[in-house]
């Protein structure tokens, strides 16, 4: 079976018909984001985008609101990323920004086990 990115599995029919939220926007953040990660960090990456779409991220992953915009969340990601996400109108959502804790200035992360 051929690996794809994250974008098609949703597109290509893989996502539950019972999905919690569908992928709007940001498939090419993704792809960019995918283009230079390693193979373990698009693994965890690809993990946490699907409990999205099933509905068990916010029972999976620490997640963080933005606080200076009330639609956005940071998923805190195993091996120290983080992606933003926007939840939108009527069941969907939107990838803002992947990348490394580090990258994120807009936030102030305290060394948690299992993150780190």
């Amino acid at each position: 079976m051929r690996k794809l990115p994250m974008s098609d599995y949703i597109h290509e029919g893989f996502a539950s018909p019972q999905a919690a939220f569908s992928l709007r926007t940001g498939s090419d953040i993704l792809g960019d984001w995918s283009a230079t990660a390693t193979h373990r960090e698009r693994e965890a990456v690809y993990a946490a985008l699907f409990s999205m779409v099933d509905g068990s991220l916010f029972h999976a992953y620490e997640v963080m609101d933005d606080f200076q915009l009330p639609s956005e969340l940071f998923v805190l990601v195993p091996n120290r990323l983080v992606i933003k996400i926007r939840i939108n109108f009527l069941g969907s959502f939107s990838i803002v920004r992947i990348g490394y804790r580090e990258e994120f200035s807009d936030l102030f992360f305290t060394r948690r086990e299992g993150y780190g």
